[in-house]
Parts: C-alpha cells; structure tokens; sequence
C-alpha cells in the first residue's frame, strides 16, 4: 500500500511521545436537534470523510511523519449506543472508553463515531486521534457531515490535510535564524517552571476521565463580567480557573516553595500564517502559558488584571507562536531519555496544573444551529502526562458550556466537582467577593453528569 508523507511538527510529535504513557484522543460531540435517522447517520460518515479526503494513516517508526495511505476500502466505525445499556453511564461513560481506546492497528482510519439515544436526546460524537488535528481542523468535517444531515449545500468540497510546516508559516519566529533567541526563550520558560506548583500524583498509572457538568451560562453574563474586570472573556475564565485550582490544592500549596498555579492556553494561528488556511487540518497550534500565585482571600480582580498583563506581554511579543519550537526540542530529550525518567521529569520540569480551551462555534455553525440541526456542541480532549486536568468552553449561540477531562490519578470526581462549581459561580457573576478555602469547600457541587433521560 503506497502513502503520502508529510513531517510533524512539535505539538504532533510531543502528542505522540505522551501516548507512551495513555491515549491522547479528542472528541466533538453535537446535541442534534430534532430526531435522525441512525442508518442515515452511518452512510454519511461512510460518505463525507472520504469524500473530503480523509485517508486511513500510520506513523513513521520514528514518530516524526504522518503517512496518508490510499483508500484501501475501510471505513471509520460508527456505532449506535443507547443511554445506559451495554455498560455506558450515558454520554459520559461513552467518552470515558473512547478518550482510553488508542486507535490502530495502523493503518487505521482516524475517526471514530458514535450516536448516543438518551431518551429524547440525540448526541452524534466524532473521537480523533488529537495529533492529526486541532479543534478546528475536526469541526470542519463534523460541520459537513451536519449539512449533509439538513440537506444543506457543501461549504468545501475537500480539506487539506498537508497543511504547510508551521516552521515555513512563521520563518521570522521559527526559522534557522532565530534558534538561538528561541533556545534562550525556553531556557527562561523552564527557569520560571521552577516556581510552578506541581499537582501531586497519587499513582503512576493514568487515566482519563471526563466530566459532563450540567452548567450553561450565559454569553452575555461573561462578556457583562469580562468588562468589569476590565478583561476577555478568556482572562475571566483563566483567572476563575486559577483560584479554583489554588483553592483545590490549598494544603499542599503551604508545604512547598513552588506556588504559581501554571496555566496552558492554545492559540490558533489559522488568520497570522500569510496562507490560506479555511480548509486545513493539522496541529496549527501556538500557546500561553499563565503563572500566578493566589493567596487566600485575594482580590479576583488583581488576580484577572496579572492573568491579562501576561497574556497581552505574550501577545506583544509573538512568544506563543514559538511553543511548536519548544516542544521540538522537548521531543529530541524525550528519545533520549528512558520511559521512566520521562514519566517523572516531564510533569516536574514543566508542571501545568491545568489546560483551557476557549472555542466560539456561534459564527462557524450559524446555518447549521439556524437550521435547527445543532442544539448544543460539546468538546473533550486528552492531556499529556504533564498536564493533569482540561476545562473547555464551548459557546453555541447565546450559551456556553463547560466540558472537564481530569487524570484519574491527580484529582478525584468530588475535587473536579468542586473546580468546576468555583469557576461556574465565577463566571455566572460573582466576581468582587473574596473566595476562601472553606468558602470553596462549602459551597454546593454542580452535578458532573446530568441525569440520564430514558426512553419512556
């Protein structure tokens, strides 16, 4: 079987390196509206994929090419899944199995799908390996497959899935004649790692767990907030999270000199490149990252003002179009270094206690959700070993919602419970008061997964 081959970039190549230790799956999954045809469901994701070009693949033993093989015939596997039967705890369960389930044997078409019946609910999922491609690149075949369901007009008629090397989109910051500014860069991130609090792990092995918090806020109340505090609806979320985390992991805070709550933030870099990029598929990714120390009781405001004055330095700068550079070099130490000491100095060297995803789909599916074919859009991803939670925020329409995935070994179900309850209460208005530890103990939990709604 030939195969078109094309290079990986840093962000790919360092995914790849985390699934020594578990998976590093992504899922979209869409509450339709109305109710669909499950057979009709199957043929279009038999259909459109292919007809975009998608392609089964491999990676090259080395892990630093994608190899694209031609059609060989196969076909990504669809499911039909009904609430709880056949031991699925409803949508939540169903993305907990997907986010452990690698993909292969290769070649192995990259796209998983699944249509969850709830009662009257419809929920049709696409899960992903996450190195092939970003949350956008994937929105745009679910986006297809969702006209096709609505009898609406194609957008594309094919993807790019051979996007140029980031390295060639921005010479000037990633080229040959800035590796030594670059290499200075990450010297300075990892001196300032030193100061990050590292979230304790209670075992080695690592799963991924998902949460479905039954919250939706409203955009307006963010964007109401976000001008408060004279700040982004990115820097709200940032901020909340941040004391969230501060809050949750108070006691072992106190007991070490490393403080900072350390945040990662990707950035899509689709409109900087100088190339078309509407169609593309891959890991078109840079990304911030947020270091801030929260003393009990301080000020939200102070707090969201230094998450801003960091994000808009970063911004000034063009440092987050360097990190697919940093993770380069970070994947050349990795082949050198046995499993064991990757497993215990990645997450020390550059601990992140928490992973954000911001994505407004409200202008992207505009027909789609006028159409009445989208009543809601959920996102969850997979994180590397040194990156131990992710909260995404979805915005469909005049709402947003908030996904979680959590490693099993660094925070239980009740500790994700309350982070997410922090950050809801944040967001939701809340934002003068001052939080305390036994505020945030004591304040009620949102429900992680909502209720199952069964067929009567």
């Amino acid at each position: 079987m030939s195969f078109k081959s094309s290079p990986l970039n840093g962000f790919q190549r360092m995914m790849l390196r985390w699934e020594d230790f578990h998976p590093v799956n992504a899922a979209h999954v869409v509450e339709l509206g109305g109710r669909h045809d499950a057979s009709q469901i199957g043929e279009l994701v038999r259909r459109i994929p292919r007809a975009l070009g998608l392609l089964p693949i491999s990676f090259d033993p080395g892990r630093h090419s994608l190899r694209r093989h031609d059609d060989d015939g196969g076909e990504p596997r669809f499911r039909v899944l009904t609430g709880p039967a056949a031991g699925h705890s409803g949508l939540e369960g169903v993305i907990r199995e997907e986010l452990g389930q690698p993909f292969g044997p290769d070649p192995s078409w990259p796209l998983r799908c699944f249509l969850l019946n709830e009662g009257d609910r419809q929920s049709f999922g696409v899960v992903y390996p996450h190195a092939i491609s970003d949350s956008r690149g994937i929105s745009l075949i679910v986006r297809e497959i969702l006209r096709a369901l609505g009898n609406l007009p194609p957008l594309v008629r094919g993807l790019d899935f051979h996007p140029p090397h980031i390295k060639t989109m921005f010479p000037a910051e990633l080229g040959w004649r800035g590796f030594v500014r670059r290499s200075a860069t990450s010297l300075r991130e990892l001196a300032k790692f030193t100061a990050s609090f590292p979230p304790p792990r209670r075992s080695r092995e690592t799963t991924m767990e998902p949460g479905v918090p039954d919250v939706s806020l409203a955009v307006a109340t963010l964007k109401e907030n976000a001008r408060r505090i004279g700040g982004t609806v990115h820097t709200l979320i940032g901020a909340a999270l941040t004391e969230a985390l501060a809050l949750n992991f108070a006691d072992e805070i106190a007991r070490t000199r490393r403080k900072a709550i350390s945040l990662y933030t990707p950035v899509d870099l689709r409109r900087e490149a100088g190339v078309p990029l509407e169609r593309a598929v891959g890991q078109i990714l840079g990304s911030q990252v947020t270091r801030a120390t929260v003393p009990e009781g301080a000020s939200f405001a102070k707090l969201a003002g230094e998450i801003a004055r960091q994000t808009q330095r970063q911004r000034e700068r063009g440092q987050y179009r360097e990190q697919s550079s940093h993770m380069d070099l970070i994947a050349w130490f990795w082949d050198r270094f046995p499993r064991s000491w990757n497993r215990v100095a990645s997450p020390f060297l550059m601990p992140l206690a928490g992973f954000i995803s911001n994505v407004n789909l409200s202008d992207f599916l505009a027909e789609e959700i006028a159409a009445g074919l989208v009543q809601d859009y959920r996102r969850f991803t997979g994180t590397g070993i040194q990156t131990p939670m992710m909260l995404a925020i979805t915005t469909v329409g005049p709402r947003a919602n908030l996904t979680t995935t959590h490693h099993g070994n660094t925070f239980t179900r009740e500790e994700m419970n309350r982070i997410v309850a922090h950050v809801a209460w944040r967001l939701s208005g809340d934002i003068e008061a001052k939080a305390t530890r036994a505020d945030y103990l004591a304040r009620p939990l949102e429900p992680v997964t909502p209720p199952i709604r069964r067929a009567a």
